[in-house]
């Protein structure tokens, strides 16, 4: 089985739900709320799991960006990943930002799965599945850096 294709679909399916929820509004919270909500003991713990998580992916960056070392990498960081976003899913968001708490928890656990779906490719060497696969995750990126802001994080709306 391509394991591009079972993310594309989770993707579309993803996309498709995110375009529904902006539809129905409540989409933002404001800027107020955002402010406490960012000052707040659980966006504070969250943002050092995730600044933590920052150091661990950047600390074993790839001197470049070719197949084996997609290969190497992507299982790690895709269990790194995973690791943050149990801890963030442990967590107590306050009410006003539960939405995109579970936005943000929910991009990270895809990251992970595409990663995962990433090195297996890389390992395969099915280059169109590496390069869909990247782009499905700068997409994820710009999700995580949309939802992270506006929840007043400094941390978890970046990846590494």
């Amino acid at each position: 089985m391509n394991p591009a294709k079972g993310i594309r679909s989770e993707w579309l399916a993803a996309t498709a739900i995110a375009l529904v929820i902006a539809g129905c509004g409540g989409g933002t919270t404001g800027g107020s709320t955002a402010r406490s909500a960012a000052t707040s003991p659980a966006v504070v713990r969250a943002d050092a799991i995730c600044a933590q998580l920052n150091t661990q992916l950047i600390s074993d960056l790839p001197k470049s960006v070719s197949t084996k070392e997609i290969a190497a990498i992507s299982p790690r960081n895709a269990a790194l990943e995973q690791r943050a976003a149990r801890e963030l899913a442990s967590l107590r968001p306050p009410a006003s930002i539960e939405r995109e708490w579970q936005e943000l928890i929910s991009d990270r656990r895809l990251l992970a799965e595409a990663l995962t779906s990433l090195g297996q490719a890389a390992r395969a060497g099915e280059q169109a599945s590496v390069e869909t696969l990247g782009k499905y995750k700068a997409h994820l990126r710009a999700q995580l850096l949309e939802v992270g802001e506006r929840i007043g994080f400094t941390s978890c709306q970046k990846l590494g």
